[in-house]
């Protein structure tokens, strides 16, 4: 037969239409009708023209008798486009037909979620939603929408109206997961879904940091500052807490995202990495809020004040100083390049005229040739911007010292300027005297308000958080309060620390 051979290659093309109704013409038995009448309606349900697929079955259904194999067939293909895009309520009733009954499990649930769910039945649409989700692969599309549902409608049914439909639910992980909506903390050993039940139900933090992959390293500081921010900002009746590893590509981090999300997160802290962060604002950014722990990336909120508005804090300082030349010694590589730019847009016409510039390979340790050009300059009234790592700074400020034994910070030399990363007090303490009088705009600056997560951080690490930890602390605090983090700010290092706001000297060189 023409139709058989036909739905052997491709059921959903329209050939199949004119082929059926060929069959339809002709003379034969009701079950052959039937069966044409099936592939009408297979073929308009592969197209997603759910109306003509739900007429086209139910002309099929009144040539046959249940129980039959083709009636079976009609009837599920019937209830599946009415949940999909047809009548809800008639869905709903036919989710107690015999044929919808002997789906399995993963089906039959989650076609009667979604056809409550469209119908406005918020309660039962939950129950049916955990069954769904207790039955369906984890990290699967199917749990992930399930989840997501459950976590929506849950923050939005009557408790009553819940209660009164609980008694349906079987004891199992399904109406424990219901329980947790109701607000009751599930028993230990729960799985982690049965978990997200209750936290999705609340003001919910999902952390996004890298914990495998090449960028892991990068974040150790940050995975250690942010136990120690949690345990300040949160107790029992704070926002809940959920981890995934944002790993280390776009992929992952977008993929750790959308798990969030659907766990019921309803903002993120991170990730690390202008390109995820990106992925995961295009995949989950109209739905919840993203802080970085570091500078806003396009309509992302940052922890961190820019790079250009770190150095044109330096320079405005400069020149509060009595500045009057700027020069600029920077690594050649994408971010020197990036900060000089800044600091020619920050300079005044006349400035940018006049300043001087030196580049350096990112791996120089000595400097002596790199300076020897601008030596005639390193005097007072000039400003030295140091765009760079503290521990190569430190190198750069080192050798003007050697070279210019009159000059250091102090009345007989320049100004020293930085954007200093990856600084930490150990980077300022006893060793590191040459930087003693360097003006800094560092990304994350203490202040009065972290001073207790700084001192929490010293007792659980036995250290300072540099100013990658810091930077964990105000993305958490401002998901947490909404506080937003301090902005950039020139600081004196003054007897082995930064200058904090209420003390920072003005004085000019």
């Amino acid at each position: 037969m023409a139709l058989q051979g036909q739905l052997a290659i491709d059921r959903a093309d329209p050939k199949v239409q004119a082929l059926a109704d060929t069959v339809l013409q002709t003379p034969a038995r009701s079950d052959l009708h039937a069966a044409a009448w099936f592939a009408k309606a297979d073929q308009s349900y592969r197209t997603v023209d759910d109306s003509t697929a739900i007429a086209s079955a139910e002309q099929g259904l009144r040539l046959v008798q249940l129980p039959s194999r083709i009636a079976s067939d009609l009837s599920v293909l019937r209830i599946r486009a009415l949940v999909r895009s047809g009548d809800p309520a008639r869905a709903v009733a036919r989710l107690g037909d015999a044929s919808v009954t002997a789906l399995p499990d993963s089906e039959r649930f989650g076609l009667a979620a979604v056809a409550y769910d469209r119908n406005g039945d918020v309660a039962q649409a939950i129950l049916a939603y955990a069954r769904w989700r207790a039955v369906v692969p984890e990290r699967s599309a199917q749990a992930a929408y399930a989840m997501r549902r459950l976590v929506q409608l849950g923050r939005s049914v009557e408790a009553e109206d819940l209660s009164s439909r609980m008694r349906v639910l079987e004891p199992g992980w399904p109406r424990t997961c219901v329980q947790a909506i109701q607000g009751i903390a599930p028993e230990r050993g729960a799985p982690e879904w049965v978990e997200d039940c209750h936290f999705g139900t609340r003001t919910a933090i999902g952390i996004l940091l890298p914990r495998t992959g090449p960028l892991s390293a990068l974040a150790d500081p940050q995975l250690a500052a942010t136990s120690v921010a949690v345990s300040l900002l949160s107790n029992e009746e704070g926002p809940a807490i959920a981890w995934e590893d944002a790993g280390s590509t776009a992929t992952e981090a977008r993929a750790a995202a959308l798990a969030l999300v659907a766990r019921g997160a309803t903002i993120l802290v991170g990730p690390v990495g202008p390109e995820n962060v990106r992925a995961v604002a295009a995949a989950v950014g109209s739905e919840v809020p993203i802080v970085v722990p570091g500078e806003a990336v396009d309509e992302t909120i940052g922890a961190a004040p820019s790079l250009e508005q770190r150095v044109a804090a330096l320079v405005a300082r400069g020149r509060e100083l009595g500045a009057t030349r700027f020069v600029i010694v920077a690594p050649e590589n994408g971010y020197g390049i990036r900060a000089a730019k800044a600091i020619q847009r920050a300079l005044s016409r006349s400035e940018a005229r006049a300043v001087m510039e030196r580049r350096y390979d990112p791996a120089t340790t000595s400097f002596a040739d790199v300076l020897a050009p601008i030596e005639s300059v390193l005097r007072p009234g000039t400003a030295v911007l140091l765009p760079d790592h503290i521990s190569r700074v430190e190198l750069v400020v080192r050798q003007i010292a050697r070279s210019r034994p009159d000059s250091g910070t102090g009345e007989g030399g320049p100004l020293l300027m930085t954007t200093a990363e990856g600084l930490t007090e150990a980077a300022l303490g006893s060793g590191h005297e040459a930087l003693e009088g360097v003006w800094t705009a560092p990304v994350a600056r203490p202040t009065r308000d972290s001073a207790s997560f700084i001192e929490a951080f010293r007792v659980a690490h036995g250290e300072t958080p540099s100013d990658q930890a810091l930077l964990v602390f105000f993305a958490l605090r401002r998901a947490v309060t909404g506080e937003p983090a301090p902005g950039a700010q020139a600081l004196l290092v003054s007897g082995g620390q930064l200058a904090t706001e209420s003390n920072t000297p003005s004085r000019r060189p």
